[in-house]
């Protein structure tokens, strides 16, 4: 069932299922969030098969010609490099494509926890961010400032005026 599908089943039948990608999200703060994402795993599985065949194309391995390293010995070899890639390429995409349907705006880098990355399995992750809080402004234009009376007398002027200039006073040798 596709994604736009699920959504008209939640119109139609009132039930409300989880999204595609995640959960709901966690409020852990007043300005902070969790959001579980999930990535399919047929998604996974396609971003995994163009990487192995740009590192066929790459790959120098003893034995065979560059470009013609068989898809299961790329696999085996660079499996650590290929999952990393794979990570750095999915997790900021679908991160920000459920923070953008959650409606929320992040002002931190998500911290990532709870990381699930097994094989033939949907990739699945927790997101922690902060968020900008709520501030409601509560009216202000009927505020009045009461302007207080200021009065110097020339005493008081010309006191400041000396101790200004023994603070700056510099003193040379003659």
């Amino acid at each position: 069932m596709t994604e736009a599908e699920s959504t008209t089943t939640e119109q139609n039948t009132g039930e409300t299922h989880e999204h595609e990608h995640g959960h709901e999200p966690r409020p852990l703060g007043e300005c902070e969030r969790e959001i579980s994402v999930n990535i399919p795993a047929d998604s996974v599985s396609r971003e995994l098969e163009s990487l192995v065949v740009r590192y066929q194309k790459m790959a120098r391995v003893p034995g065979f010609r560059r470009g013609k390293t068989p898809a299961s010995l790329v696999r085996r070899r660079f499996a650590d490099e290929l999952k990393q890639e794979v990570v750095e390429s999915l997790v900021p995409k679908y991160f920000r494509e459920e923070v953008q349907k959650l409606g929320f705006a992040p002002i931190s880098q998500p911290k990532i926890t709870d990381f699930h990355f097994e094989d033939g399995e949907p990739l699945r992750f927790k997101a922690v961010f902060e968020v900008m809080p709520n501030v409601e402004v509560a009216p202000y234009s009927d505020l009045k400032a009461e302007k207080g009376d200021v009065s110097v007398n020339e005493d008081e002027i010309k006191r400041e005026l000396q101790a200004l200039r023994e603070n700056q006073a510099t003193y040379n040798p003659v």
